[in-house]
This record gives structure tokens, sequence and C-alpha cells, in this order.
């Protein structure tokens, strides 16, 4: 199967998840807290039946050939004969959702092997949009299919650019999220790192970042991915990460610029 056709069932699980969080939004039972996931974050209902849509497609649709990663019910397939590893977040911003703060997604990836360099194909889609962004080693990065997206390479210098922090930077190292807050042009956080990631290859910010061992593999595999093929530079924080596993619980730091001289400026601050 070429990353093309991966794509085209990513698409059709996320647009089957993305009508189950929308149902469960207008019953009000979006938000209800019901237990916790394989990485240990609170679950909610939005997240459950989000990622039953998503692993009945991708099962139904990729066979017994598949092994998933879930931010919910772990990994699934984990010991058999497999040719493919999916990477699922299936509500990304389950805050939001709980809130009814309209900015949430899911996100896909694919990969051949258990290696973040193993990915082929991924997929993102906002669900308050439909927006659907998505990449592959063969078509680089796409908008909505026929959009072809490259990042934009205009913002080199920290006092220029608009940042988004991952807010436990706050909490494990204040005195760099100061350095960052005194520099920098502009601050965000939005509440879906996922979709702040394609922000910045969208040019609507020019860095995300995120410090060490913050993030899950489910939260950033498939937007990190997308970046990459959009031309974006993606550094990785921790001492000697190697290449990132795709079947663990361990949490990740990074940053994800517009430019590498950005990139260079920012890491700068963070030590």
């Amino acid at each position: 199967m070429e990353g093309g056709s991966f794509v085209r069932v990513c698409e059709r699980a996320l647009a089957r998840a993305r009508d189950a969080v929308s149902g469960l939004s207008a019953s009000g039972e979006a938000g209800r807290r019901v237990d916790r996931g394989f990485f240990g974050d609170v679950s909610l209902v939005a997240d459950l039946e989000a990622e039953r849509m998503i692993v009945e497609t991708l099962q139904q649709e990729l066979g017994g050939r598949v092994m998933i990663v879930a931010e919910e019910r772990g990994i699934l397939g984990r010991g058999e004969n497999y040719d493919y590893v999916a990477v699922i977040d299936p509500v990304d911003g389950s805050n939001n959702v709980s809130a009814g703060i309209p900015f949430y997604s899911g996100a896909i990836a694919i990969a051949l092997g258990e290696r973040y360099s193993d990915i082929v194909a991924a997929a993102v889609m906002d669900y308050i949009t439909g927006d659907f962004y998505s990449a592959t080693v063969e078509e680089g990065a796409l908008r909505n299919w026929n959009d072809r997206l490259r990042v934009k390479n205009d913002v080199k210098k920290l006092d220029n650019a608009y940042i988004s922090l991952d807010p436990r930077i706050f909490k494990k190292t204040p005195e760099a999220a100061i350095r960052l807050l005194q520099r920098a042009k502009n601050i965000r956080f939005f509440g879906s790192s996922v979709l702040e990631i394609i922000y910045v290859v969208l040019g609507r910010i020019n860095a995300f970042v995120a410090f060490p061992r913050i993030m899950r593999i489910v939260d950033i595999a498939a937007p990190l991915f997308i970046h990459s093929m959009a031309g974006g530079v993606v550094k990785w924080l921790e001492e000697g990460p190697g290449d990132v596993n795709l079947t663990t619980t361990e949490r990740h730091g990074f940053l994800a610029s517009s430019t590498p001289e950005l990139a260079s400026e920012i890491n700068s601050l963070l030590s």
C-alpha cells in the first residue's frame, strides 16, 4: 500500500471520529470524564468514542496487519504479525472539548516499523473546520488534497516571532519560559498541540515549543511528520533521544520551527 492509500484510510477514520465528537458535543456528553487512558491522562466520553471509530476503521481497512498505538486503549496487536504501526490521537484538545472551546483535532501516523523514522504517512483533521492536513514521503504535505504546503521561512529572529509554548514549561523551567517571554514578539497557547504544530506549517505562528519529557508520542507523531514534509525544522530536546520509539509511554520535548535560525535562537534560551 502506498502513502496516498494510507492517507485515504486516515481521512475516513478521522471523519468518523469527527462525526462522533460532534454528536456527543451536541448532546452534552462529550466532556464527561469516564476513565484514565494508557498514558495516565483523564479520558472523556469523546476520547473513547472517537478512538473506537478510528480503531474500527483502521482494523477494517488494514485488516489484521496493523498494530495500533492508541491514546486510551494502549497498544493493540502487539506480539502479533503486523505490517504497519498506526499511532493515533483521537481527540487532541480534550480540555477544549470539555470547556466548549472550538479548537481540537484528531491525528494518525502510519509507519512501517516502530521508530519515528519509519513513518510514511500522516494525517490531521481539524474537527471544527473539517480541514484535512496530510503528508507522505512521496507527495510531501497537503491541505485538503490539492493545496501543497511549504513552511514559510521569513521569520528568523525571535523578536519577530509568534511562538506557542506548552504551559507545563512554566512548572518545569520557569526561568527558560521567562527568557522566551521576554524575547519573543508574542506568545500563544491554544490547547491542541497537534493543531498548533500545523499552525507553524501554515505560517500562523512561527514555532511550537514543548519542554523535555512533556509530550506523548500520540500527540506529536503525525503533526511533526507533516511539519517535516512541509520543510519545517524539528529539534528533539532530550539528550541523545536517538530515533524515537513509537510504542512506549515515554514523553518527549521538542521544538518545531519555521527556520533553522529561529530554532537555534529558541534552543539557546532553553538551557
